[in-house]
């Protein structure tokens, strides 16, 4: 089975590829250690353990965006668990109709707030 491709198609791959490659070079360089700061082994020192938890006592606020639908009930069910579980609070949000749109027009607008 042989396969062709259009010169728009093979183009447009084409430009596409390179301006993704233009793209990322011109983002902003990675941060490169400095040659002269060299990394000491600490000595008795021991790194504190990690619990999960945040370290503040205020607990970190969650917006959760979910559409409405059977699985309402569950809503009211599992964020409490994991709110008591990880130090945090959930914001419910659910919306009803296309969630996906919802999220990329929030993202879009940079308004997660609302």
């Amino acid at each position: 089975m042989s396969y062709l491709i259009a010169r728009r198609r093979l183009l447009a791959g084409v430009v596409g590829t390179g301006l993704g490659l233009l793209l990322a070079a011109c983002g902003a360089p990675s941060a490169q250690p400095s040659p002269t700061a060299t990394a000491k082994p600490a000595t008795g020192a021991q790194p504190a353990p990690a619990t999960g938890k945040p370290s503040g006592s205020a607990p970190v606020t969650l917006r959760l965006h979910a559409r409405l639908g059977p699985e309402d009930d569950m809503w009211a069910q599992v964020p409490p668990k994991f709110e008591q579980a990880h130090n945090v609070k959930v914001q419910l949000k659910q919306v009803s109709g296309h969630v996906e749109r919802k999220l990329q027009t929030l993202a879009a607008g940079d308004s997660w707030a609302t």
